[in-house]
């Protein structure tokens, strides 16, 4: 199934009304995460269908997507996170993937794989306070500030153990993990 990416113009930044507008890319069912670290730039995957997914980027608010150096083959990925222009040095992207797929760049061109990352998970996200990146395991919660390597917390004891699926951190000392 072939869907279609929409995004919604900068007209209400400029004083008109905001509108939909369709890009011309056609994306697949399979692109489930996107993220942005600016109005212009940010990474999602693209599959025509009859390939794995590859990791694209644009620097034009989604009106162009162009492919990525990536170290390895994507089944689904199942998020993205970014954090924001001039937070980092560079630019700062994680990308989580079922199975055992999470991967990082620290320059918004070349994903390599990250270390000790959960080997399940679909949620990742860029939490501005403390300044690092918080990934849902199935009962633990891992972060780290690049993307490179994750250091995971203890074992959550979930009533249904293993259903862990969304993570936040909203300081340095709170962890969230919900199942």
């Amino acid at each position: 199934t072939i869907t279609t990416m929409l995004a919604m113009s900068l007209a209400g930044v400029l004083g008109a009304d905001p509108a939909w507008t369709v890009l011309t890319k056609q994306f697949s069912a399979v692109s489930i995460g996107i993220a942005f670290e600016s109005h212009t730039t940010g990474w999602t995957t693209f599959t025509s269908g009859s390939e794995s997914p590859t990791i694209v980027k644009t620097t034009d608010s989604g009106v162009t997507w162009n492919p990525v150096n990536d170290s390895g083959s994507i089944l689904i990925a199942t998020g993205f996170a970014a954090a924001p222009a001039g937070t980092t040095s560079g630019h700062s992207v994680q990308m989580t993937s079922i199975p055992l797929s999470s991967k990082y760049s620290t320059d918004g061109e070349n994903f390599k794989h990250s270390l000790l990352a959960p080997a399940v998970t679909q949620s990742v996200k860029w939490e501005p306070n403390p300044g690092r990146y918080v990934m849902a395991g199935t009962d633990s919660v891992c972060t780290s500030t690049t993307g490179a390597v994750y250091s995971c917390s203890s074992k959550v004891p979930l009533i249904n153990p293993g259903t862990g699926r969304y993570a936040a951190s909203p300081s340095k000392d709170v962890l969230y993990l919900t199942a």
